[in-house]
């Protein structure tokens, strides 16, 4: 059975394996040097990645992705050991965002001190993957993943906190007491220096 997704969802699926909401916070503390970074990602990272999938894809067009590319080029053992380590790669991912869905869980039933209990997150986790395990068995996750949750989850999100922000700057300008500080073209190029110790 063949999966079809929307390029809408496929390029959501994409970016909130790499971009996700809480990076953007980490990314927007490194001021207006956060520019040049995107760049950078973007030259060389996504781009390479982008230009390779679309390449690998159209030419072996079977099931299997890049356990498919990696087993035509390389054999069934190097494929078998591509899927293995995109599998590895995942599980700690979904270990910590299980971890912190726990203490949200905790304060959206209003037991807080649930989330500092040890014993309960690990609870949490077991359920939290058998769930995801059992609904992957039953359902096609990543094409409802695609057309629901990376709205729900990144592009509604993402909208909302441009439209505010671009709401607060017009309101109060750029405060250059801010973490961001008065615009300058020299402050979005990243210094090379060491940083002190």
């Amino acid at each position: 059975m063949e999966t079809k997704l929307s390029t809408g969802a496929f390029v959501g699926i994409v970016i909130s394996l790499i971009a996700t909401m809480s990076s953007i916070l980490t990314l927007a503390a490194t001021g207006w040097q956060m520019f040049a970074f995107i760049l950078f990602a973007i030259v060389c990272f996504a781009m390479p990645v982008a230009l390779m999938t679309m390449e690998l894809s159209t030419t072996l067009q079977g099931r299997g992705g890049p356990q498919l590319w990696v087993k035509t080029a390389f054999g069934p053992k190097w494929g078998f050991t591509s899927s293995w380590l995109l599998w590895v790669q995942m599980f700690p991912s979904m270990v910590m965002i299980a971890s912190t869905l726990c203490p949200l869980f905790g304060v959206m039933i209003g037991q807080d001190q649930l989330g500092d209990n040890h014993w309960f997150t690990l609870a949490f986790i077991i359920v939290f993957y058998w769930l995801i395990t059992l609904l992957n068995l039953k359902f096609d996750m990543a094409k409802i993943g695609g057309a629901i949750g990376i709205w729900l989850g990144f592009y509604l999100p993402m909208g909302l906190m441009f439209i505010l922000g671009l709401a607060a700057f017009l309101k109060r300008g750029l405060d250059p007491h801010s973490m961001l500080g008065a615009f300058s073209l020299h402050g979005t190029i990243p210094s090379l220096a060491p940083s002190p110790a």
